[in-house]
């Protein structure tokens, strides 16, 4: 990996780093202290930072002994993560390489466990003819999560205009086990059903998803990125009690919405 970049420091750094010096220069001190390191090296940076920016900036803007978060650490990775023909992730990084980055050796080894974990429930699900299956693309989840970004910052500055309210159910879980719940599904309801999945500080989490009516079942299962997974599912049919059902691979558990 060539990380011969020179370092640029995001605009928020710079700042401190610009008052240290003006204060070093003010006090007579010849610099910052260790207390004023650990705020530069404890910063938060959001998440179109982190997906976009260099990698001399990435190995650089902490010094040793610093990583990043758990949930920095899965965003950093996504750049890192490739979906083959064959619908098997594979993580183009190497322990080194994330030592260097910064990323902690057990956020590292997470990863690569999960993975593990997403690309055997693949396995398994594609020999499974009555499920549906949908693989998390690393490329498109990134162009995707920048432009939405983008749009929603674009929103917020041209309108103020509330959008309608969504009727939501939500089944939440705290660990591998089903959760459940039943509601009724209106003549109305919006088909396919949208349903978005989460799991919290999970790299690549597999979930899966059922609504039961009319005595249909409808299951559909797939690989999140970042914790996340946005869907769709299409009941048997409407205007009856809907049973939506819940699963993820993560040991935190995670929630699954269902807009109808």
């Amino acid at each position: 990996m060539n990380f011969k970049n020179k370092l640029r420091f995001p605009k928020p750094l710079a700042v401190i780093v610009a008052v240290c010096s003006t204060l070093a220069v003010l006090l007579g001190v010849s610099g910052c202290n260790s207390e004023n390191e650990e705020i530069i090296n404890s910063l938060p940076y959001d998440d179109i930072s982190l997906l976009t920016m260099n990698y001399s900036d990435l190995k650089e803007i902490k010094s040793d002994g610093f990583y990043w978060s758990s949930e920095e650490a899965n965003l950093i990775g996504l750049r890192f993560l490739k979906l083959d023909e064959d619908g098997k992730y594979t993580l183009n990084l190497t322990y080194q390489d994330a030592m260097e980055l910064h990323i902690h050796q057990s956020d590292f080894e997470r990863m690569v466990s999960e993975i593990n974990i997403a690309n055997d429930s693949v396995a398994r699900w594609s020999r499974d003819k009555n499920i549906v299956l949908e693989l998390s693309n690393p490329e498109d989840f990134i162009k995707s999560k920048l432009q939405i970004d983008k749009s929603y910052k674009i929103r917020l500055k041209s309108s103020n205009v509330e959008e309608p309210g969504e009727r939501t159910v939500s089944v939440s879980t705290s660990g591998l086990d089903w959760g459940s719940t039943v509601f009724w599904l209106p003549t109305d309801a919006v088909i396919p059903l949208n349903v978005s999945c989460y799991s919290p500080i999970t790299f690549t989490p597999a979930f899966n998803i059922k609504v039961y009516t009319c005595g249909n079942e409808v299951i559909k299962s797939g690989v999140g990125l970042n914790g996340i997974w946005n869907t769709t599912i299409t009941p048997a049919c409407s205007n009856t009690n809907c049973k939506f059902s819940f699963k993820t691979s993560s040991t935190n558990g995670g929630t699954g919405t269902l807009k109808y």
